[in-house]
C-alpha cells in the first residue's frame, strides 16, 4: 500500500515519488534535454561545472573532475538492468530511470538507510554515494564545507533553477535546519528524503529548487510550469 494513500504508478514508485524522479531527471542529469540520460549529458555536465568551480580546462582539479566523472557515469550504467555493453546503447530513458530509483526506494525502506544495493543486488549504489558527495562539492562553490545562500543560488541558477525559486527553497532548508548552513552531512539526509519521503511537506523536497515544478526544455530554454502536487496539502 501506498504512504500517505498515493496512487502508486507501475513502476512502484507513488506519483509523487516519481514526479521527484522526473525533477531531478530534468535538472541535474538531462543536460541535453532530451529526454535521454546518455554520456552526452555527462560531457556537458563536466563542462558546466568547470565553469561553476572557475576551472580552466588542463587544470589538474579539471582532470580530477574528469577521472570522476567518468568514474560515476561507469557506475551508474553497470548498476542498472538496462545496461547495454554496446558503447552506443549506453543511456537510460525517463521509464528506466523511474524504474532503477523504484528499486533504490524499496531497498531503502527496507534497510531505514541508503542501501549498498537493490534487493536482488543486481544494482550497486557506489556511484551514487560518489554522485551526492560531488554534487555537495559542486554547489559548495568556495570550497568551505558548507553551502550557503550564495553558494545555493549562485550553483542551481546554472541548472536553470530560477533564483526565486531557489531563494525560496533555500530559505525552507534553512528552517529546517534553524539557521545552520547546510553541511554534508546535512545535504545526505536532504537527499535521501528527496529519493524515498513520499510526503509534499518533506523539507528535503526543496534541495534542488521546488519539485512540483516543470524544468522541460523546449529548443534550449527552460521553462518552468506548475504541477497538481504545488498545492497538495500535507495529509493530516
Amino acid at each position: 500500500m501506498a504512504m500517505n494513500g498515493s496512487v502508486r504508478t507501475g513502476n512502484s514508485l507513488t506519483e509523487f515519488q516519481s514526479r521527484k524522479q522526473e525533477y531531478i531527471f530534468d535538472t541535474l542529469y538531462d543536460i541535453t534535454h532530451d529526454r535521454n540520460l546518455s554520456r552526452q549529458d555527462f560531457t556537458k555536465l563536466q563542462k558546466l561545472v568547470t565553469g561553476i568551480k572557475g576551472l580552466s580546462g588542463r587544470c589538474e582539479q579539471s582532470r580530477a573532475l574528469q577521472t570522476r566523472m567518468a568514474s560515476i557515469w561507469s557506475g551508474l550504467m553497470k548498476s542498472s538492468k538496462h545496461y547495454r555493453k554496446n558503447p552506443l546503447q549506453l543511456h537510460l530513458s525517463l521509464p528506466e530511470w523511474l524504474s532503477y530509483w523504484s528499486d533504490f526506494v524499496k531497498a531503502a525502506l527496507k534497510s531505514h538507510d541508503w542501501p549498498a544495493s537493490s534487493i536482488d543486488d543486481h544494482a550497486v549504489y557506489d556511484w551514487h554515494v560518489e554522485f551526492v558527495d560531488f554534487v555537495f562539492d559542486v554547489m559548495d562553490i568556495n570550497s568551505d564545507s558548507v553551502i550557503d545562500k550564495d553558494d545555493y543560488v549562485s550553483s542551481l541558477t546554472q541548472f536553470s533553477v530560477p533564483e526565486d525559486v531557489c531563494l525560496q527553497a533555500y530559505s525552507k532548508l534553512s528552517t529546517a535546519l534553524n539557521g545552520e548552513k547546510l553541511n554534508r552531512d546535512h545535504f545526505r539526509q536532504f537527499w535521501f528524503r528527496f529519493l524515498v519521503s513520499d510526503d509534499p511537506a518533506e523539507m528535503g523536497n526543496y534541495l534542488f529548487g521546488d519539485p512540483t515544478l516543470s524544468t522541460k526544455a523546449t529548443s534550449g530554454d527552460s521553462k518552468m510550469t506548475s504541477s497538481p502536487w504545488r498545492h497538495q496539502q500535507r495529509p493530516k
